[in-house]
């Protein structure tokens, strides 16, 4: 009885680790920091660029000059965050170059950070829009 229960049990396939089976891309941590009502723009940009996930928080500046107390530039800020994949950083420091150059109020400044870790394979794919495609409104 014992030799027809071990006929029975199915073997599974063998594993293959993720990243044997896809290219993965280092990514790095963005962080733009612009003057209140321009960060919409710049998470338009990340995700015209292809982005998976940015978003955008309000700050305070700290910075204080002549043209602060009355109230000309202000120091609202907005912070925006979002990880990028390196293929695509080359871009995003052209586009945001061209963009703070346009105006005094669209003025900003952004540093990165290399990620080493991501923990997991499904906030790997989330973060960098794998299997995102096929997605349809509603689903």
């Amino acid at each position: 009885m014992k030799e027809n229960n071990e006929k029975n049990i199915r073997k599974p396939a063998s594993f293959v680790p993720f990243e044997e089976q896809h290219k993965l891309e280092q990514l790095k941590l963005f962080m733009i920091v612009v003057n209140s009502g321009q960060g919409n723009a710049i998470v338009k940009y990340l995700f015209d660029l292809g982005v998976a996930a940015a978003f955008a928080t309000n700050g305070e500046g700290t910075a204080i000059n002549s043209s602060d107390i009355f109230n000309v530039t202000g120091s609202r800020k907005q912070v925006v965050w979002s990880l990028v994949p390196v293929s695509k950083v080359d871009s995003l420091k052209k586009k945001l170059h061209d963009r703070f150059k346009l105006s005094f109020a669209s003025q900003g400044m952004a540093l990165s950070i290399d990620v080493s870790t991501i923990a997991g394979v499904t906030l790997y794919k989330f973060l960098t829009g794998m299997d995102m495609g096929g997605l349809k409104d509603g689903e």
